[in-house]
């Protein structure tokens, strides 16, 4: 049994790890775009065109300072969450506002993988059917269509009164 704990945290930091990669990958591929700016001839510079470019500098170096800081706070809940066993309030917590950040971000692969230990873990919580639909959002983005038929008929067995059953 320890060994599977083991396991799970290990793919956790690998998923957080490969998130940071894919960052570093995108930060140099703007890097680059940057450096070496699209020019026109000489005598045909439009200054609409700088301005156009130094606009979507602006936005990609905002965007890329938006990603850096939703990794770090990523990185941040999931070393908190290694703390604590799944089904202690206190990892509760954690998993919930972990499931928020990739909710709100587009994460799936983190929203799936954190919805999941959440809905198993902590059941009683007063916030389990909200993260239930947050992890049947995920699973239908990632077309995980069994796994998603299995949440949805939990989600309408314990839930039936529910005004987002028909959604379901």
């Amino acid at each position: 049994m320890l060994s599977s704990r083991f396991f799970a945290r290990k793919t956790d930091a690998s998923a957080v790890s490969r998130d940071g990669r894919r960052l570093a990958a995108t930060v140099t591929l703007i890097a680059i775009l940057l450096a070496f700016p699209c020019t026109a001839a000489p005598g045909q510079e439009d200054a609409g065109d700088e301005a156009a470019l130094a606009a979507a500098r602006a936005a990609a170096e905002a965007r890329a300072a938006q990603e850096d800081a939703v990794n770090q706070e990523a990185t941040r809940l999931e070393a908190q969450l290694g703390k604590y066993r799944d089904t202690t309030p206190e990892a509760g917590e954690i998993l919930l506002k972990l499931t928020d950040l990739y909710h709100r971000h587009a994460r799936v692969f983190g929203l799936v993988r954190a919805a999941q230990r959440f809905v198993a873990a902590q059941t009683a919580d007063p916030h389990h059917a909200e993260i239930m639909l947050k992890l049947l959002d995920g699973l239908e983005s990632l077309s995980r269509h069994q796994q998603f038929t299995v949440i949805a008929r939990q989600y309408l067995t314990r839930y039936p009164e529910s005004p987002q059953c028909a959604g379901v």
